[in-house]
């Protein structure tokens, strides 16, 4: 008895949806990643659809699932059958696949089909929320080996007999338990699969929210720099600051929440199911709790960003000796594990909100830490001088020992979210440093950097003098 044919790599035939909520968020990476256990654990099909059947991605492992995709085109081109192929008459894996998918997503459940090609297909809907996204589909069982079934699939698809056995031949039966095996784990693919959605959705709801704040206050700008009058820039100021405050309630709630419910169903789906996750799985249940921990903390970062003037006190008299002091407080751990020495002597006192004062030395002082030289202690100056060319402000500056900036990035890093390097080189939300300037332009002042690579960095710095007896600026 010859040996039946091997058979070929796999064959992507996904002629995806771009424009949907699945593939926009995932992208062709995670996918694939998602896709990469199932040939060897099942061997069949595997397909992922939005909820409007339209195809997100789909590979057919199997010649048999190859054959039952390509065939019927074939055939009805030769035959002149257009209307059997339109209205689903030859079709097996497409129009199976379509069917099977709106049952799962109206009915919010896995489905179980049996397919004409004699395999059966097992749907998973796609949550996020309350809202079914799609599904998730894999195929099962065995192709037929009944010489009359065989006999009427080579009728219907106009090809021997012997060729429906070859294609067949090829498939190895999975036991029972792996077919249990890999319905879990599409499960816990489609549950994953949702929460990236979900995160996907705070993402860009978060950059939305973000670019309609920039553009209100780059017009807050272009205003007071072409018009005099103060009623002017006050109309524009208001506004930017209903804009602030409405990106305070969402940050705090409307994306809070999600955020929350994807981490605590990640962590229920790990603590209940981990036993029964391959490796990949748990990965990606990984991938997913790192992901809601960044977001956690970039939404407080923005939150922080956008108070700056909607939240913040009314200026008063600050003794920023004892603003440094305090910083230091809240750094201690990171000052002490560093080996970190930050000195400073007489600093004087300025008209400002003491909490962001402090926010602001806890901002540089952290910096210099985090980009210290390897193998270096940090070393921080701080000190303060009336400022030459600026009445009644005084010029601060943060000097450290670190690894220092090139001049061409000056700029760039007091952009909200830029970064000059890697999350893995130096963890953070790229934030700091626009928090930074953000609260110095609050008092009428101005940031700015001295530095060149390997030799440091020094931060600039002015802000207004306090007047004890009015108390404002």
């Amino acid at each position: 008895m010859s040996e039946p044919p091997a058979q070929c790599p796999p064959e992507s035939l996904a002629q995806p949806n771009a424009a949907g909520p699945i593939r926009a968020a995932a992208g062709d990476s995670l996918l694939s990643e998602i896709v990469d256990g199932f040939p060897v654990l099942m061997g069949t099909c595997f397909s992922v659809r939005e909820s409007d059947g339209s195809l997100v991605h789909r590979v057919l492992f199997s010649d048999w699932c190859r054959f039952l995709h390509a065939r019927p085109a074939q055939h009805c081109a030769s035959t002149g059958a257009g209307g059997e192929l339109a209205d689903g008459a030859h079709l097996c894996q497409e129009f199976c696949g379509n069917d099977a998918s709106a049952q799962a997503a109206a009915c919010s459940e896995p489905v179980n089909m049996e397919c004409t090609g004699g395999l059966r297909l097992h749907l998973v809907p796609i949550h996020a929320g309350g809202e079914t996204l799609g599904t998730m589909c894999m195929g099962f069982g065995d192709p037929p080996h009944d010489p009359s079934q065989l006999a009427q699939l080579a009728l219907r698809f106009g090809v021997e007999v012997a060729e429906l056995e070859r294609c067949g031949a090829a498939y190895e039966t999975r036991p029972p338990f792996i077919v249990e095996l890999a319905k879990q784990r599409l499960a816990g693919s489609a549950r994953v699969l949702g929460e990236i959605v979900l995160r996907h959705r705070g993402e860009l709801l978060l950059r939305k929210t973000i670019d309609n704040l920039e553009r209100s206050n780059r017009e807050l700008e272009h205003l007071a720099g072409q018009h005099a009058r103060m009623w002017t820039a006050n109309t524009v100021l208001e506004r930017s600051n209903r804009e602030l405050e409405q990106f305070a309630y969402v940050a705090s709630h409307d994306l809070q929440e999600p955020l929350r419910m994807v981490a605590s169903f990640t962590q229920l789906l790990a603590d209940r199911y981990g036993g029964q996750l391959d490796q990949d799985a748990r990965d990606f249940i990984a991938y997913a709790v790192d992901g809601a921990t960044r977001m956690k903390q970039l939404i407080d970062d923005l939150l922080a960003y956008s108070r700056v003037t909607s939240a913040g006190r009314s200026p008063a008299v600050v003794d920023t000796r004892n603003a440094v002091s305090l910083s230091l407080r809240n750094l201690e751990a990171a000052v002490r594990e560093a080996g970190a020495e930050v000195d400073y002597g007489a600093l004087p006192q300025v008209l400002a909100d003491s909490g962001q004062i402090v926010q602001l030395f806890q901002n540089l002082v952290g910096n210099a830490i985090k980009f210290r030289t390897p193998g270096v202690p940090p070393r921080v100056h701080i000190e303060a001088r009336r400022a030459p060319d600026e009445p009644h402000q005084w010029l601060f500056r943060v000097a450290d020992n670190g690894i220092g900036i090139d001049p061409k990035f000056f700029e760039r890093v007091f952009a909200i979210f830029q970064r000059l390097h890697s999350r893995r080189e130096y963890p953070g939300t790229g934030i700091g440093l626009a928090l930074c300037r953000r609260i110095v332009e609050r008092y009428g002042g101005r940031i700015w950097i001295e530095s060149e690579p390997g030799k440091g960095t020094a931060f600039l710095f002015t802000l207004p003098e306090a007047d004890a007896q009015k108390g404002e600026l």
